[in-house]
């Protein structure tokens, strides 16, 4: 059993690991993602929390999948297909341009590791603007914060 658990442990940490050094990587090129993210200081609260939001959403607005991969939730990229990712991405989250993020008075925290973020993303689709509300939750693993995907198809429950 501890075995069991080491090697869970290892991958997270190897999951952060790639994580950090992907954000240190693209940052040099995020100046192409820039949307506007509305209201995020009141993200502050959570040591690292604002950052991880914003370069996620910077990732969706870029249309970079691989990128938006690696912000997900370790259990995440454990579970499901990196090319399945990318094609629920580009078929369903990356349709629209997204525009602007607005953070909303609420960020409710359940747990000291799990906070969920409600959230307005505002994206031209079809040459039409529209404005969806979500929740957007978030894990901290290792010390880093990453996005939980909530999707039916790979989440059914």
């Amino acid at each position: 059993m501890r075995e069991i658990q080491y090697h869970i442990y290892k991958k997270w940490f190897l999951a952060g690991l790639l994580l950090c050094l992907l954000i240190v990587v693209s940052s040099c090129g995020c100046a192409n993602n820039r949307i506007s993210v509305k209201n995020d200081n009141l993200l502050d609260d959570k040591e690292g929390l604002r950052e991880s939001f914003n370069q996620y959403w910077r990732f969706i607005a870029g249309k970079e999948v691989e990128k938006t991969f690696a912000c997900e939730a370790p259990y995440v990229q454990e579970m499901v297909n990196k090319n399945t990712y990318r094609l629920y991405q580009k078929n369903f989250l990356m349709k629209a341009d997204l525009k602007k993020v607005e953070v909303l008075n609420s960020m409710v925290c359940e747990q000291p590791f799990k906070c969920c973020i409600d959230c307005r993303l505002y994206y031209d689709a079809e040459g039409r603007k529209k404005a969806s509300e979500r929740q957007d939750c978030w894990v901290l693993v290792d010390g880093s914060w990453y996005h939980v995907l909530r999707s039916p198809l790979f989440f059914p429950m």
